[in-house]
């Protein structure tokens, strides 16, 4: 794989080694192995970026939850190949059955939001289905247990109530633009939610079930167990300071200072500024005492800034800063997630049949800028 990207950087595209400053990767153990030797051979100034949003996503996988696992295949299944049951979910709950992907835990948990959401409506409606036997057998099994039914419903509450915080950060990770320099506040506001998650939706549902405040208290101890591994997880990929993520995480938090708005709060001085040596292309002793020169020609610059909107015309704005601003294109070309990428491939793979492989180079290009441009018009 390492000789692959080499041959494509470095052959195909002709890139020199010191203007290949970042990758972004999943936490594939071959993927990570690859850019290592890359950085060895041929790039070495290059930040290697563990995906934030792939890290948060995998800790939905962590959840000890197999009652629910099984359940969420089951009903997966049931939808993904009956059109007449999707039809009969959508007329009955007058809400479309949410999609499922299979290397996104959120989407999984998405799935799961909406089940709960409509969870008494489930009975009912598997019973009058007359498609998929298979599958609302083993739905109707578990619902006419009563002892199966307390357990599902437990993780299912546990996991939409833990979940919430790693999916709706992951959202706002995978997002376009400048969003580098607010990946550490994403990061931290999790890790600061995940230390003390309420539960309210097990809470409540451990006080329905039960008949006394001790029971509803055990029941609730018993179902956060379910949760633990995840949290853990996540605790150990954040604060390890051998983890992949810790590293890059300490990269996030000196980039903020990128923001012009975020740097008048965090007073940054010349000695703070040697932390940005975290990022390969930047930790240079010449780099660094430009930017230092410059630091309190920024802060005054910086002053009359109130909003994070528009950062990047701020600093195309500001050629009084040369050094900072040379600095600022090399941070905001970088992104926390390798989503924005994945995205391209689905364009491509939706725009280009397996029939239309001969279609020359420029030819993709185009096809594939057309269905991105129409995308973000139907979203404006």
């Amino acid at each position: 794989l390492a000789g692959e990207i080499i041959q494509c950087l470095s052959v195909g595209f002709q890139i020199p080694p010191a203007k290949f400053v970042v990758a972004v990767r999943d936490g594939a153990a071959v993927n990570g192995a690859a850019l290592r030797s890359v950085k060895e051979i041929m790039f070495p100034r290059v930040f290697d970026i563990l995906c934030a949003s792939h890290s948060l996503d995998n800790v939905g996988r962590h959840f000890n939850t197999p009652l629910l696992d099984d359940f969420r295949q089951w009903w997966i299944g049931l939808f993904a190949r009956s059109p007449a049951a999707r039809l009969a979910w959508k007329e009955r709950t007058g809400t479309a059955i949410k999609s499922y992907s299979c290397t996104r835990w959120w989407s999984c948990w998405e799935v799961l939001d909406q089940l709960m959401a409509h969870f008494g409506e489930v009975d009912p409606f598997v019973h009058g289905l007359d498609v998929s036997p298979a599958y609302c057998r083993n739905i109707l099994g578990v619902l006419e247990n009563p002892e199966s039914l307390v357990e599902l419903k437990m993780q299912l509450a546990v996991t939409i109530d833990a979940g919430r915080i790693f999916v709706s950060k992951t959202y706002l990770l995978e997002g376009d633009g400048d969003i580098i320099v607010d990946a550490y506040s994403h990061l931290q506001e999790t890790a600061t939610a995940a230390a003390d998650i309420v539960y309210p939706n097990a809470k409540a549902l451990a006080a329905q079930l039960t008949n006394s405040e001790a029971e509803a208290a055990q029941l609730f101890q018993d179902a956060k167990a379910f949760s633990r591994p995840a949290l853990q997880y996540f605790r150990t990929r954040f604060n390890h300071q051998e983890s992949d993520l810790f590293r890059v995480v300490a990269a996030y938090k000196a980039v903020r200072v990128f923001c012009p708005r975020r740097a008048r709060q965090l007073h940054p001085t010349a000695r703070s500024l040697d932390d940005l040596r975290r990022i390969p292309i930047l930790d240079d002793d010449t780099t660094i005492r430009g930017l230092q020169d410059e630091l309190p020609a920024y802060l005054v610059a910086a002053e009359d800034v109130v909003t994070c909107e528009n950062r990047l015309s701020w600093w195309q704005d500001h050629n009084e800063l040369p050094r900072w601003q040379a600095a600022a294109r090399i941070v905001f070309s970088m992104s926390p997630s390798s989503a924005a990428a994945e995205r391209v491939f689905s364009l491509l793979q939706a725009a280009v049949s397996s029939r239309q492989e001969s279609m020359l180079e420029d030819q993709i290009e185009a096809t594939v800028k057309l269905q991105f441009n129409r995308g973000r018009k139907a979203l404006s």
